[in-house]
């Protein structure tokens, strides 16, 4: 059962924008609201996980593993913090040797 979209978004695009957004809706068998919506979605989900990722670089991967698999006793602010990330959805750690 989906929800009831009671939310209005509005944006303004060129003529040429907008006649290229119907052909593509067109095209996919949506109406224009329907194909700007789930395209919108779509990128919005896909910028929101890649942001929760923590990019570490190359060099640093083995300090954070060797934290990670020897941790310290948490303090009063890290229980708060781990309190906090649990009541979230899960975040990524990605190596990375490009920063």
């Amino acid at each position: 059962m989906s929800a009831i979209k009671k939310e209005r978004v509005e944006f303004r695009a060129t003529h040429e924008a907008k006649l290229s957004i119907e052909e593509a809706a067109a095209m996919s068998g949506k109406t224009v609201s329907s194909f700007v919506h789930d395209l919108v979605i779509e990128k919005a989900r896909e910028l929101i996980n890649e942001r929760k990722r923590l990019l570490v670089r190359e060099s640093q991967w083995g300090s954070l593993m060797a934290a990670l698999d020897n941790p310290s006793k948490p303090t009063a602010l890290m229980d708060e913090i781990i309190k906090l990330s649990t009541e979230e959805e899960n975040w990524t750690v990605t190596m990375s040797s490009a920063m």
